[in-house]
């Protein structure tokens, strides 16, 4: 009986001292470690989403879309400065949480001659417009106003607006940053890659 005690308190000593340690090291993680393991979470993001994204240095599709107003934009009008195209739709939960984000970007850049043009995948016009007004998102806004993509019976998703297959646009919101010469310098599912090539841009 003895016997049986003493190795009941060994054995709860021995687990006691393993979580210790565990817990000591998960405390002692360097600073930098959790920063990289943070950055790596976030480059996630792009690995996932944006493999069908076009590369740094490809020529940006030309492409003409209405406003609410029924305005045609062009973006090869646009030549000589920068524009950041944001794909997005009203209904999409992640690109409502990225408004404010963007309004940031627009109101220290627009000054600085960038053009913002949100390009919607909404199908139902009051609902875009809606959006626009209540989210004070004051900036150029265009869109097909037709369904972004359906799901075929195999399961896969095919695409029928023709600037998302041109940008090969498959989640939203995704955003390009093209220069002067009309070419991408950024295309990215995160709004902080767009800041950041922002600041690069205007340094």
């Amino acid at each position: 009986m003895r016997r049986k005690l003493l190795l009941t308190a060994m054995l709860v000593v021995t687990t006691a001292a393993m979580m210790l340690t565990a817990c000591n090291k998960k405390e002692a993680q360097p600073a930098d470690s959790v920063a990289a393991t943070e950055a790596s979470e976030e480059e996630d993001a792009d690995a996932q989403y944006a493999t069908t994204l076009l590369q740094a240095g490809a020529e940006a599709p030309d492409f003409t879309l209405n406003t609410p107003e029924g305005k045609p934009v062009t973006l090869s009008a646009l030549r000589g400065q920068y524009v950041v195209i944001d794909f997005w739709a009203s209904w999409c939960p992640d690109c409502r949480k990225d408004i404010p984000a963007v309004k940031a970007l627009c109101d220290t850049y627009a000054s600085k001659g960038v053009t913002f043009l949100g390009v919607s995948f909404d199908t139902e016009a009051e609902k875009w417009t809606k959006c626009i007004a209540e989210n004070e998102m004051n900036w150029t806004h265009v869109s097909p106003l037709q369904k972004w993509k359906t799901k075929n019976a195999d399961g896969t998703q095919q695409v029928h607006i023709t600037v998302a297959k041109d940008y090969g646009v498959e989640w939203i919101p995704s955003m390009y940053l093209i220069d002067p010469e009309g070419r991408v310098v950024v295309g990215t599912v995160m709004v902080e890659k767009i800041g950041q090539a922002l600041a690069t841009a205007f340094q």
